[in-house]
């Protein structure tokens, strides 16, 4: 497979090298699982077992040299044969009614602090002092009961995890149910989710300006509390200046109809609990996750 993709790629080396341009793979592929090392330090653990075969001598200019002649057009069309779900048929929480269960999530990651870095991704700062390391945003699609990788994007983390987050839309299709956090719940990207046909269920922040006009279609489940739609319009410029709609709206997630045993419900605090006569979510999109006051006293108090 590795040489398949040296193939492919046109990254063959051309004459005989000290590290062969397989060999480099090998070596990516370990600093992956050996990330709290330097590339000499694994390529020592590699060579750790071949003390009677006769491997060369090599620093760290060499390993430089031989990533740099490797490129990342190798490496790419390598990952995206290995990519994909890997579900067996008895995955806990592979699958969900049919639908492929997958998640987008992001972190930030520390790249070593030199002038190159610098000048690509800049360094963070606050009030107080500037981060110590330049950091890229990794955002990846996962397989939720495989812990798969299915695609990432990453780049400067100015730019935020919603805008990769967007270039992995290319991989959602129909037969997938998408989880978001609350993170990427905005309008514009649910939009390019539900263009690709996948289901998603994403959480809304109770403190959401206009929340009742983002999930305004309640429906009744036979058993348990409420569940909310986002309804989805096409607007157009109207007289006054003002967005109307073009016509009517059409609803995005999932029904009643379409998965009638869907038995859980959210609460605050993301955790998920079946429903029964006497549960209810502590939270809703319609409602305010602040503590509720008691029921008053029946005794009132003495002034003194």
């Amino acid at each position: 497979m590795v040489d398949a993709a040296l193939a492919e790629t046109g990254a063959v080396q051309q004459r005989l090298r000290k590290i062969p341009a397989r060999v480099v793979v090998y070596l990516l592929l370990a600093a992956a699982l050996f990330e709290d090392c330097g590339y000499l330090a694994v390529w020592r653990k590699l060579t750790a077992a071949l003390e009677a075969i006769p491997v060369a001598k090599v620093t760290g200019t060499v390993l430089w040299d031989a990533r740099t002649r490797l490129g990342v057009r190798a490496m790419r069309a390598l990952l995206d044969l290995l990519r994909g779900p890997a579900t067996a048929i008895r995955t806990v929480g592979a699958r969900f009614k049919g639908l492929l269960t997958v998640a987008i999530d992001g972190t930030y990651l520390d790249v070593p602090d030199s002038p190159l870095h610098r000048a690509r991704l800049g360094k963070g700062t606050n009030q107080y002092a500037t981060s110590g390391y330049p950091q890229i945003c990794l955002t990846v699609l996962v397989a939720c009961g495989t812990r798969a990788v299915l695609d990432a994007a990453f780049g400067p983390r100015y730019s935020g995890e919603t805008v990769y987050g967007k270039r992995l839309t290319r991989s959602l299709h129909a037969g997938m149910i998408v989880l978001l956090y609350r993170g990427f719940s905005s309008n514009t990207f649910l939009d390019g989710v539900a263009a690709t046909e996948a289901a998603f269920l994403a959480r809304v922040s109770a403190a959401r300006k206009n929340r009742r006009r983002l999930l305004p279609l309640p429906l009744r489940r036979p058993r348990g509390p409420h569940h909310r739609m986002r309804d989805h319009h096409h607007y157009q410029p109207g007289p006054s200046g003002r967005a109307l709609p073009t016509g009517p709206p059409t609803s995005l997630g999932t029904t009643d109809t379409r998965h009638p045993t869907w038995s859980a419900c959210i609460t605050s605090d993301g955790k998920l609990s079946p429903p029964t006569s006497r549960s209810r979510s502590r939270c809703w999109a319609d409602e305010s996750c602040a503590r509720r006051p008691g029921p008053a006293s029946p005794r009132r108090s003495t002034p003194c």
